[in-house]
């Protein structure tokens, strides 16, 4: 919206046509080594409550493709908790992975 007042500034005040393109980024971020993260969610409001303790492994890839690989060590955890966090996750990754990349 900005530009679109700029640009209708520039052509009533002196007569120049612009056109606008997408910005071309000359730069990729990437992961160099193995980073691992931890999240946890905890949640009490009466009976038994909530709790969640997850590890988040990041690799270098050679592919744009996402590897969501689930791992239990001790205790039992619900069927529903592993796609609960691989939503939660692509959801961040998808609003912006910098931001996501620091939980």
């Amino acid at each position: 919206q900005h530009l679109d007042v700029i640009v209708s500034k520039l052509k009533n005040k002196f007569g120049v046509d612009v056109t606008l393109e997408l910005p071309k980024v000359a730069y990729r971020e990437t992961i160099r080594k193995p980073v691992e993260a931890q999240g946890k969610h905890k949640k009490q409001s009466g009976g038994h409550g909530q709790f969640g303790d997850v590890w988040i492994k990041f690799e270098p890839c050679d592919s744009d493709d996402l590897v969501f690989e689930t791992a239990v060590v001790g205790g039992a955890v619900p069927k529903n908790y592993f796609p609960a966090v691989e939503k939660g996750f692509v959801t961040a990754l998808q609003r912006d992975s910098r931001q996501a990349i620091r939980w």
